[in-house]
């Protein structure tokens, strides 16, 4: 069996860690695979396993996850609007309290309660995180900076406790608005198609969630709109733009018997089409799931640096704890400057933006090419193209009938967007590009 969750808050390869920890343990679980640009964990596993107590255990790693499907809000946004909150709440504390420590304008105990305040807000989201990783004797970046946090208020450094959980808050806050930038730019493909369709019922249309229509429906188009399902053209002619699906620059007529697909326009004329597939199965929607699909398989510089990350946050660790014993016991120096500097290394040694910058590099490109009608079938082909010194520019041109087609030549034509392959009445018409990185 396989069940696919939706998680709010997976914006860092350390949630992927933490999901995968907590899930691999349990008996019955087979595999676990979780996609950051997605949000998606999806879990093959046997009948032991419900989704409920999927859901249960994510939930006891300080994260959040619903069925697929389900609607229960867009949690992902409550959570960033949340983390905003906290960040500024953070932000607004230590300003306060670095103003009267600065000043002496307050009583210590009042400036102090001000960077505790700092300090309990900015690592809201990041404690549940850390204690989950230390309950798993699996250290992260977070259990990095919260040792680090409650380090420095252990030697009353208040002020730079205050300033590590702010700054990480809002390193946090700003991989999630960029993590999410990325997922808007794959679900703002799903907007090309609508979210309704004229569904014909006897001798009337009526307007239905697309959901409800079934293989078989028959669904009206009227001229100008988007057609919401693939199908064939039961009654009607007209000429249909074809370019967000194949890329092709010209509308192509359609007639009855013709396929249609969703999210194309339809162009002059009323049609009326006959469903062939399902709102999860059509032709936009596995185009979709060949993104996410290419983006889940990890470029090698990923696996790397994903390796890299697993071994690198245990050696932080070890390291510090060398630095705050071997000064003091070997050469007799003062614990109290030996145990601050170990706190300075946990803060400057984490390599969160370097674990995120590869998947986030990837899923760019990928709706980039995908904007111009091209799909991908593995990341890791991306990284193969960085050494390549020429590269093809291939765009289909539908042409009229009385137009002859000629050779283009690539030194007098400057490089073309890349589109899919077309049919018949042709031009493709091929650019080299000499010493010229696609990247």
């Amino acid at each position: 069996m396989q069940t696919t969750l939706q998680v709010a808050g997976v914006d860092c390869a350390e949630e992927v860690s933490l999901i995968q920890r907590a899930l691999k343990p349990l008996a019955g679980v087979r595999e676990v695979r979780v996609n950051i640009m997605s949000g998606k964990a999806i879990i093959g596993h046997d009948e032991t396993i419900t989704a409920e107590v999927l859901i249960k255990v994510i939930g006891d790693a300080g994260l959040k996850a619903i069925r697929e499907g389900d609607k229960a809000g867009d949690e992902s946004q409550q959570r960033q609007k949340q983390r905003l909150i906290s960040v500024s709440i953070s932000g607004a504390f230590t300003l306060l309290g670095l103003q009267t420590h600065w000043t002496h304008s307050a009583p210590e105990t009042a400036t102090i309660a001000l960077f505790l305040a700092a300090i309990v807000s900015g690592g809201w989201f990041i404690a549940p995180k850390a204690v989950a990783a230390a309950r798993h004797l699996a250290p992260d970046m977070n259990l990095l900076m919260t040792i680090a946090v409650l380090g420095a208020a252990g030697i009353g450094e208040w002020s730079e406790g205050a300033a590590v959980a702010f700054l990480f808050a809002l390193s946090e806050l700003l991989e999630s608005f960029s993590v999410a930038r990325a997922r808007r730019a794959i679900q703002s493909l799903l907007k090309l198609a609508p979210q309704t369709a004229l569904l014909k019922d006897g001798d009337r249309f009526d307007e239905v969630p697309v959901e409800k229509v079934h293989v078989g429906d028959i669904i009206a188009v009227n001229f100008g709109a988007r057609v919401p399902l693939d199908g064939a053209v039961e009654n009607g002619n007209s000429s249909v733009d074809q370019a967000p699906i194949t890329g092709e620059s010209m509308p192509v007529e359609k007639k009855q018997g013709d396929q249609v697909f969703a999210g194309t326009i339809n162009g002059e004329g009323s049609l009326e089409v006959r469903v062939t597939k399902n709102y999860s199965d059509t032709t936009l929607s596995k185009i979709i799931h060949l993104v996410e699909d290419a983006q889940s398989q990890k470029a090698l510089s990923q696996r790397f640096v994903d390796v890299f990350a697993k071994y690198y946050t245990p050696s932080v660790m070890a390291s510090a704890l060398l630095v705050f014993l071997l000064p003091p016991i070997i050469f007799g120096a003062a614990w109290g400057v030996w145990f601050y500097r170990p706190l300075v290394l946990l803060v400057i040694a984490c390599p969160c933006a370097l674990v995120i910058s590869t998947p986030l590099s990837i899923v760019s490109v990928l709706t980039r090419w995908l904007a111009a009608a091209c799909s991908l079938k593995e990341a890791h082909f991306l990284k193969q193209s960085e050494s390549s010194r020429h590269s093809l520019s291939i765009r289909p041109a539908r042409l009229p009938k009385d137009v002859r087609a000629s050779p283009v030549s690539s030194r007098s034509t400057p490089p073309m967007r890349p589109r899919s392959c077309g049919s018949r009445r042709r031009l493709t018409r091929i650019r080299i590009i000499r010493s010229r990185r696609l990247w």
